[in-house]
């Protein structure tokens, strides 16, 4: 089992180069979360995800 600490809908740290992906991961089944730890981009496959712990702070 995995752990992550992670965030969805953050656009700070993305490249300005990068090339836009040629597929839609949300159609694939897959979320992107910016991985607050290794403060890198990752896909999580939903249909293997076990539990999501939500905190809404403001």
């Amino acid at each position: 089992m995995r752990y992550l600490l992670g965030r969805s809908g953050v656009k700070k740290y993305l490249r300005p180069n990068a090339k836009p992906r040629s597929y839609n991961p949300q159609e694939l089944g897959y979320l992107s979360v910016y991985d607050l730890q290794s403060k890198d981009y990752r896909l999580v496959n939903l249909q293997t995800l076990i539990s999501i712990n939500n905190k809404k702070i403001k």
